[in-house]
């Protein structure tokens, strides 16, 4: 599966069935990641960090409004460097989203703030 993401929405692009699905991050917490640039305070709070050997995970709630939903971020560390390995949401009426991450690429430019 592929997925893209822009500032308002996530598109996940199945190539084994063609099935294409679009979804709103207005009401998602997928939404708290695609703020640019990411930063965890302000609008983000973080609600739980865990640290083990060899990875660490941070939870994350809007701050004006944590009951919209749960972001969960899990990495792992690749050489010495944290890689973001599963995003795991769940929204305000419970629907959950659970993202295992693979080849990873970053297309586009980032915005230099």
């Amino acid at each position: 599966m592929t997925l893209r993401a822009s500032g308002k929405h996530l598109v996940l692009n199945d190539s084994q069935t063609g099935a294409v699905t679009r979804m709103s991050l207005a009401r998602n917490p997928l939404g708290l990641l695609l703020h640019v640039p990411v930063r965890f305070t302000g609008a983000i709070r973080v609600t739980d960090i865990h640290m083990a050997p060899g990875a660490a995970q941070i939870s994350l709630a809007e701050a004006d409004n944590p009951s919209q939903g749960l972001l969960t971020l899990q990495f792992i560390d690749r050489n010495g460097t944290l890689q973001l390995s599963t995003v795991d949401g769940v929204d305000a009426r419970g629907n959950r989203i659970v993202l295992s991450l693979s080849d990873v690429t970053e297309t586009g430019s980032v915005p230099k703030n």
